[in-house]
C-alpha cells in the first residue's frame, strides 16, 4: 500500500493539550496534519512535496517508487502514479496541472495524466539516477538533472530530447525555470548554481558560495532572486541578474536539503538533515522561527500558495503539514 495520509484540519492551541492524529498520537506544536508510515514491508522516505495552485491537493514523491496525489481537506489519496522501478526523487505539476512529471533512480523521467494516473510517456537519456525534473512556465519544456552531471531539456508534447547542457562537475540535484521561462537554474554537488539562457542553452553565469555541494535552488516569484540550499548547512540568497550573493543564512546544524520562497516573496522556508524546518525573512535574512517537531531528517519542503501552510517530507517516512501562524507563535 502507498503512504497513508491522516489529516486533521484543526487549529493549534498553545498551552492546551496537544491535538492528536487519527491514531490518537499527539501532533507536534504547530502541526495540523500527519502523513504516516507506508504500510509496506520496506519503509520509504519522502523526497518531494508540492501543493497544487489552489492548495487543495498535495503531490508527493517517495522511495516506494511512486508519486502520490492527496486531497488536503480529507487526507484521502486521490491516486498513485505507478510505473517507476526505483525511488521517485521528484514530482511536479505542469502549469495547467493536467500532467505530472516524475524523476527517478531508475534513470527515467515520466509523464502522467493527473486526472487518471495513466502514464503518458517515458523519457530515457540520462545515465544513472535522475534527481530532479521541472516544467517550464508555458508547459512546453521539461528540464531534468541527473547523476551523469547533465541537464536535459525535453519536448513535453513528444518526449523528444531537445538539448543536453553539460558544464557541472558533479551530480545535478535541482533544476528550476525562472518565472518568465527565459532562464534555467541548476544546482549541483560541485558546489555551484549555474544559470542558462533559454532556449539556446547558453551558460550565463556561475554562482559559487557553498562548500561541499548545493542540493537545491529555487526562484523568487518575481524572478529577480534565487535561494539555494547547501551541504554546508547554509541557505544562500542571490541576485539573479549579477550572480552576486546577497546573504548567506546560517542556522542549520547539518546540510540544508531544500529552500523555497513563499508565493508573495516575503519569506523563505528551508529544511535540513538536522531535523528542523527554518523560516526566514526574505528581505532581511532574519530567522523568524524554527520548527523542530518533524522528528527526522527533512528532505522536502513546500509552501502553500496562500502562505498559510508548510509541508515537510522526511526520513521518518511521513509528511507533516504545519500552520505557519501557529508554528511561529511564541518562537
Amino acid at each position: 500500500m502507498p503512504l497513508l495520509i491522516l489529516l486533521m484540519l484543526a487549529a493549534v492551541s498553545f498551552g492546551q493539550e496537544p491535538k492528536k492524529d487519527a491514531n490518537g498520537d499527539p501532533l507536534p506544536a504547530g502541526a495540523v496534519a500527519r502523513m504516516g508510515r507506508a504500510a509496506t514491508t520496506s519503509d520509504c522516505a519522502v523526497d518531494s512535496v508540492a501543493f497544487s495552485k489552489d492548495g487543495k491537493l498535495l503531490l508527493s514523491g517517495s522511495e516506494d517508487g511512486r508519486a502520490h496525489l492527496w486531497t488536503v481537506a480529507t487526507g484521502k489519496e486521490v491516486r498513485a502514479f505507478v510505473g517507476h522501478s526505483n525511488w521517485v526523487y521528484a514530482a511536479a505539476f505542469s502549469p495547467d496541472e493536467k500532467t505530472i512529471v516524475t524523476a527517478s533512480a531508475d534513470g527515467t523521467v515520466r509523464l502522467w495524466t493527473t486526472a487518471t494516473g495513466k502514464e503518458v510517456r517515458v523519457m530515457k537519456g540520462h545515465v544513472g539516477y535522475v534527481y530532479t525534473a521541472a516544467f517550464s512556465p508555458d508547459g512546453k519544456t521539461i528540464a531534468s538533472g541527473a547523476a551523469d552531471k547533465s541537464i536535459k531539456l525535453w519536448d513535453a508534447a513528444t518526449g523528444k530530447e531537445q538539448a543536453s547542457l553539460e558544464a557541472h562537475e558533479a551530480l545535478v540535484m535541482s533544476v528550476a525555470f525562472a518565472p518568465d521561462g527565459k532562464t534555467l537554474a541548476s544546482a549541483s554537488l560541485d558546489g555551484t548554481v549555474r544559470l542558462w539562457e533559454l532556449p539556446a542553452g547558453k551558460a550565463l553565469r556561475t554562482l559559487k558560495g557553498h562548500e561541499g555541494g548545493t542540493n537545491h535552488v529555487a526562484w523568487s516569484p518575481d524572478g529577480t532572486r534565487l535561494v539555494s540550499a547547501g551541504r554546508d548547512g547554509a541557505v544562500g540568497i542571490w541576485t539573479a541578474a549579477t550572480g552576486e550573493r546577497e546573504r548567506l543564512l546560517a542556522g542549520h546544524e547539518r546540510m540544508a536539503t531544500k529552500a523555497v520562497f513563499s508565493a508573495d516573496g516575503k519569506f523563505i522556508a528551508s529544511g535540513s538533515t538536522d531535523k528542523t524546518l527554518r523560516v526566514w525573512d526574505a528581505t532581511t535574512g532574519e530567522a523568524r522561527f524554527t520548527i523542530e517537531g518533524h522528528g527526522s531528517r527533512v528532505y522536502s519542503v513546500a509552501i502553500s500558495p496562500d502562505g498559510k501552510l508548510l509541508a515537510t517530507g522526511g526520513g521518518n517516512y511521513n509528511v507533516l503539514v504545519w500552520e505557519v501562524a501557529a508554528a511561529g507563535k511564541g518562537k
